[in-house]
């Protein structure tokens, strides 16, 4: 299925949605039923998100359209019935999507390079808002350096934009900024606790964990394994990150302990998605593997040796 670079979780937890973007795909992977569908093979796919719900999908293409989804599956049929219909479109690639958890709001971001000179191209972004229903686009911003992902906090108050150069924070209905986050960021990578209280994201080498009303840092965890995808259980205390060495670690946030390091994965963890329970973790890596693990959380942990060394507040 190539390289599994976005996964979601259905509401359900019996089926997953891949994306891979280095090739431009999308497959519903059945959990339940062992089979994966392809819903696109044209290799136009730049961008995928999924509503809680699990029942829609919203994808971004190459030639700046934006379109969605409906899912039902067929079991009995071994099929997956997908009802496509366009949303409305950039000028450039769509680069990024989100949906909020009410699925009332789409965010996107598309690339609008321009040409200064015969010698220089500046590129910078387009950020919309958008009413999932009519179509209609509610705010944008231009004139941004290129971002890589988008996400809405919990409730959906809240549009984080983020990527190398950091994460900025939005007001959802007015666009207005709230405040920002600096790091250099990798692998796009950015956690947020269903309670909306605590978020979290990556550089090369440490967990920055912040506030995610205000945006103030609350603890930086040093980790030398190069964090390539995260995930945070419910509350918000524990994290489960992927990391370019194949293993997937789990940290106690609260204490900045290094507790479990899982094994499995032939390549790097490109993209990791915790069930709402925090009990099954989907897990996909660079050479499309996709991989499914049971978390027991009452296990009485003894923490691990830091390999990027203790957490500091």
């Amino acid at each position: 299925m190539g390289s599994a670079t976005a996964l979601a979780l259905t509401g359900d937890d019996q089926a997953a949605v891949l994306h891979d973007k280095y090739g431009g795909n999308i497959f519903l992977l059945d959990l339940v039923g062992d089979c994966a569908y392809p819903l696109s093979s044209n290799g136009n796919m730049g961008a995928m998100a999924m509503t809680p719900a699990g029942d829609r999908v919203l994808t971004g293409e190459s030639s700046g359209e934006l379109r969605w989804c409906d899912l039902v599956i067929d079991r009995a049929q071994r099929r997956v019935n997908a009802r496509w219909g366009n949303v409305t479109s950039h000028r450039r690639a769509v680069a990024a999507v989100a949906i909020s958890d009410d699925g009332r709001f789409a965010a996107s971001r598309a690339n609008i390079g321009e040409a200064v000179s015969t010698s220089w191209y500046r590129h910078e972004d387009e950020l919309c808002l958008w009413d999932l229903d009519s179509g209609e686009r509610l705010w944008n911003h231009t004139e941004r350096p290129p971002g890589l992902s988008l996400r809405f906090s919990p409730g959906g108050r809240t549009l984080l934009d983020y990527g190398a150069h950091g994460l900025w924070a939005f007001d959802t209905l007015t666009g207005r900024h709230l405040y920002s986050v600096e790091g250099v960021n990798n692998e796009q990578i950015l956690a947020t606790s269903v309670d909306g209280r605590r978020g979290v994201t990556a550089d090369h080498s440490a967990l920055t964990v912040f506030d995610l009303a205000t945006g103030q840092v609350l603890r930086s965890i040093p980790d030398a394994g190069e964090t390539t995808a995260l995930a945070l259980t419910s509350e918000g205390r524990f994290a489960v990150a992927g990391v370019r060495g194949r293993q997937i670690r789990v940290w106690d946030l609260d204490t900045g302990r290094l507790l479990r390091a899982l094994e499995g994965h032939r390549s790097k963890v490109h993209t990791l998605a915790l069930s709402e329970d925090d009990h099954r973790l989907v897990s996909g890596d660079y050479h499309g593997t996709v991989r499914g693990w049971e978390l027991n959380w009452d296990f009485d942990f003894t923490p691990q040796p830091s390999p990027g060394g203790e957490g500091r507040g």
